[in-house]
């Protein structure tokens, strides 16, 4: 099968999570900064497994498209009673990175940054569901007189997008308009348009977010930015996933019976590095508690899952990040070279080889 679609019966989606993101989507101004992820993604920088990805394995996902290929790994299973779970993913694949478009504000040059920043950047508790909102504008349609004490805007857009565990972004639009750009006068006092609480998904998903509050487009660019909207998800099976208000993490998840799993949050910091913890509680109240920027010999700094095994044994899975250099280079045998070498010199041609293997002398 091709792809996947995110909004699956419960019974075969426990290995997805989600966090959400609401974009609205107008451009920048002069000064500003414009990037091709500004309000939604295009397919070519689509991350995570979107539709023409291809399962090579159980781990490993092909995107035909965009030539990418991923290893993704579960971490830990929160799963009590009924449909309702969540299973964190780790996600290995290409490391993602766009172009940030400015403009001279002198002579008008564009000027062309690249960065390895994406566009969803918050505070990760790994992953957890969260919903965001972030506003970008347009320059190309400026008061000439801003009434609201900043450039403003005239035409604006609000979308949502909810990105999966492994990066698989999913786009929800408002019900009113279908997700259709608005104008907006730039006459004081006019009110800003009013996209409401409904937004569905634009790929025929089935699935439905209600804001606990007005969702409204930001026409000056000094209300530019991203934060975060409450609400609640509902999936076409009865899963509900339900946003908290104060910070736009998730605080539970239930399926149509009943069974619920809760998420619970906590961030430190230690000697000016973050340390985050989520809590996940299942319906039978066992728990899986997953910590970044802990530090545990003899694995280093990185992220520690811990959950109970059979018989409340305890179990723990810790994550680090090398480079691959630092990882693949064997030195627990005799002879084993303690320099990294290229498949030249490790399958030379014509059993040629040289510390230095040039293929033009072969």
């Amino acid at each position: 099968m091709i792809g996947r679609s995110l909004f699956k019966p419960a019974a075969t989606i426990r290995p997805l999570t989600f966090i959400a993101a609401l974009s609205i989507c107008w451009v920048t101004a002069p000064a500003q900064t414009q990037n091709v992820t500004n309000g939604s993604t295009p397919p070519s920088l689509a991350p995570g497994t979107p539709i023409g990805t291809y399962p090579l394995s159980e781990m490993e996902r092909y995107n035909a498209y965009t030539r990418e290929t991923s290893l993704q790994f579960p971490l830990g299973v929160s799963a009590g009673r009924g449909s309702a779970g969540f299973t964190r993913i780790l996600t290995i694949g290409r490391r993602k990175w766009t172009v940030d478009k400015s403009y001279n504000v002198a002579y008008g040059w564009p000027i062309y940054t690249p960065t390895d920043s994406w566009w969803n950047t918050p505070v990760d508790f790994y992953k957890a569901p969260r919903m965001l909102m972030r506003r970008v504008s347009d320059p190309n349609n400026i008061c000439l007189s801003p009434s609201q004490g900043g450039p403003t805007v005239t035409y604006t857009l609000t979308r949502l997008t909810f990105t999966a565990p492994d990066g698989t972004e999913f786009e929800f639009r408002d019900a009113a308009t279908g997700g259709q750009k608005q104008y907006s006068s730039c006459s004081p006092g006019v009110p800003r348009f009013n996209r409401g609480t409904l937004f569905r998904t634009a790929d025929g998903a089935a699935a439905t977010f209600i804001a606990s509050s007005d969702v409204y487009d930001a026409t000056n660019l000094d209300l530019t930015g991203t934060t975060f909207l409450g609400g609640d998800l509902y999936l076409s099976d009865g899963t509900r996933y339900h946003f908290r208000n104060d910070d736009g993490y998730v605080e539970w998840i239930r399926d149509r019976n009943g069974n619920r799993i809760s998420f619970s949050y906590r961030m430190v910091f230690v000697n000016n590095q973050i340390m985050t913890t989520t809590t996940i509680t299942d319906s039978l109240n066992r728990q899986v508690v997953y910590e970044s920027g802990v530090t545990e010999a003899p694995y280093g700094t990185g992220m520690r899952v811990t959950f109970s095994g059979f018989g409340g044994a305890v179990r723990k899975i810790f994550v680090t990040e090398k480079q691959l250099s630092q990882q693949l280079l064997r030195n627990t045998q005799a002879g084993d070279s303690t320099a990294v070498k290229t498949y030249a010199q490790l399958f030379a041609l014509n059993g040629a080889y040289s510390n230095a293997y040039d293929p033009y002398l072969t």
